[in-house]
């Protein structure tokens, strides 16, 4: 999960306390409810959980026993035995909700290397579930990079533009030599031709698992950009 701007984190953590609520209603009424008027309140805290879960990019696997608790909450309620959920709503919101929390917070820090620029720009798009667009917003904030770290005012990208920076008799001083320069041309133009397209030119909706593998190894190369980018005005200086 990428938390950037204060503001949406405490949307999330908003969003978490609405669903730790209606657990918390759960509980609160579960000796006077019947197993239909809890098997209707446990509905709609899935519901919250499951606004909480698309908002943060957290994984309900990520807390403990919550899915189990949930599972047995629900075959037992449809099976009229209230007693033997009672339990499970317990765990609910004494142990699993809160490490729920715990990983959130945990996550947040994990993400504090990323790029700004990056980070802002595809905060939004992953917190609303547009996975597909949050990987095209990211490869044009590292073409802009690119753009921007080595001078190049073209409006060009993809292959033009790594044969540009890093191909063979290249205008471009870079403090490498020539097999380190074959290695990047090589590992951006395979990123480009993998990644990008793939997702820029295909009905493909990509897992969050996969939008985060590619969005730290964007954010890796742009880290490299900026500090190659330094290290060649350095030394051509």
């Amino acid at each position: 999960m990428l938390i950037g701007a204060e503001n949406t984190f405490f949307d999330v953590v908003e969003q978490y306390q609405k669903a730790y609520d209606k657990a918390l209603e759960i509980l609160s009424v579960y000796e006077d409810a019947d197993c239909a008027e809890l098997t209707q309140r446990v509905i709609v805290f899935k519901q919250e959980l499951d606004s909480f879960l698309n908002i943060s990019g957290l994984d309900s696997r990520q807390c403990g026993s919550l899915n189990r608790h949930l599972h047995f909450m629900e075959l037992y309620l449809g099976r009229g035995r209230k007693l033997n959920a009672e339990s499970d709503i317990r765990d609910i919101v004494f142990t699993d909700l809160p490490a729920l929390l715990k990983q959130l917070t945990e996550n947040r820090n994990q993400h504090t290397h990323f790029d700004l620029s990056l980070r802002d720009s595809v905060l939004p798009l992953v917190h609303g579930g547009h996975y597909d667009s949050a990987i095209r917003k990211a490869f044009i904030v590292m073409t802009d990079r690119l753009r921007r770290c080595f001078g190049i005012t073209e409006q060009i990208d993809g292959d033009q533009l790594v044969n540009m920076v890093f191909g063979k008799g290249g205008d471009i001083a870079l403090s490498l030599d020539d097999s380190q320069k074959q290695a990047y041309r090589n590992l951006l133009s395979g990123i480009y031709g993998v990644y990008r397209n793939k997702f820029a030119h295909n009905d493909v909706t990509p897992t969050l698992s996969e939008v985060k593998a590619v969005l730290e190894m964007i954010n890796n190369i742009i880290i490299e950009i900026e500090a190659l980018s330094l290290e060649s005005v350095a030394k051509n200086v």
